[in-house]
């Protein structure tokens, strides 16, 4: 891809997965939501796979986990680690989810977009500032 310009699409797509797992941490509150561990490094984890672009963005399909619970018990234990999750979303969540994560969509720039601005929205609502608040924040720190 060098010296090529990257296309809004894939640009978009790459904050859209930034944002959704900023969220899906941020909402844990510093605490794996499978072991209760208190960490710093939470993992964020799509429920249903992120290649179902239904659900990709959708925050209720995240949970935030320590590295342990995220490797070892839903990546090798994908069974045990459903019937948990169906649980510990309820069973009308999980259904809702699932459903969504089947329906076709026109995956597009629009559709992307979209997910852009719903995304930042609810950044904004979690978080108290606009994403790119934060984010000029963030390099203000790194500098």
């Amino acid at each position: 891809m060098r010296g090529r310009k990257q296309s809004l699409k894939k640009k978009l797509e790459k904050e859209n997965d930034k944002i959704w797992s900023l969220i899906v941490r941020h909402r844990a509150n510093g605490v794996c939501q499978k072991c209760g561990t208190r960490k710093s490094d939470l993992e964020a984890h799509h429920i249903f796979s992120r290649a179902n672009k239904g659900t990709r963005w959708d925050t209720h399909n995240g949970i935030a986990l320590c590295f342990y619970c995220h490797h070892v018990f839903f990546h090798r234990h994908p069974a045990e680690s459903t019937l948990w999750v169906k649980e510990w979303l309820g069973e009308a969540t999980f259904n809702y989810l699932f459903e969504q994560s089947k329906k076709p969509v026109k995956y597009d720039t629009n559709f992307v977009k979209d997910w852009n601005e719903k995304l930042k929205k609810e950044f904004q609502s979690e978080f108290g500032m606009p994403y790119e608040e934060y984010r000029k924040q963030l390099i203000r720190r790194h500098k």
